[in-house]
């Protein structure tokens, strides 16, 4: 029967392509989205904190200030880290500065999260101390 109708052979063949296809890329995005569970330790016990401004209609971030004043006066959470996205431009000698996607975190942010490294150490608390001022980064090979 397919012989006999090729036209109609190759529109089924596209159809069943096309939504294999795209049932295949809507499952892998909401996959990674929503069921995979993030590689930290108890991902359910996360809270993100944010603030409105009345006179806004976005949330907005915490200055350094008061994540320091929250961190040290919080007796609810069992840790409180911060983080702020930035592009940093990494280069070696001789080669030309390429803009890469990173960002800071606080000392205690690994150890807050449970997370552990492949290869080599984290930033730890002893590193953002006034004692030990280390510049160290971390890094991944995603984001």
């Amino acid at each position: 029967m397919m012989r006999r109708a090729p036209g109609f052979t190759a529109v089924a063949v596209v159809s069943l392509a096309l939504g294999i296809g795209a049932n295949t890329a809507i499952f892998s995005l909401i996959n990674a989205l929503m069921l995979r569970r993030l590689p930290i330790r108890d991902p359910g016990q996360l809270v993100e904190l944010l603030f409105k401004a009345r006179a806004q209609d976005h949330f907005n971030a915490f200055s350094l200030q008061s994540y320091e004043h929250y961190r040290e006066h919080n007796h609810v959470f069992s840790g409180l880290v911060a983080s702020a996205d930035t592009p940093f431009a990494v280069h070696g000698d001789g080669l030309d500065p390429e803009i890469v996607h990173g960002g800071y975190v606080t000392a205690n942010y690994f150890q807050v999260l449970g997370v552990h490294p492949a290869l080599g150490r984290l930033i730890e608390p002893e590193d953002g101390s006034a004692e030990s001022p280390a510049n160290v980064a971390v890094v991944s090979w995603s984001w």
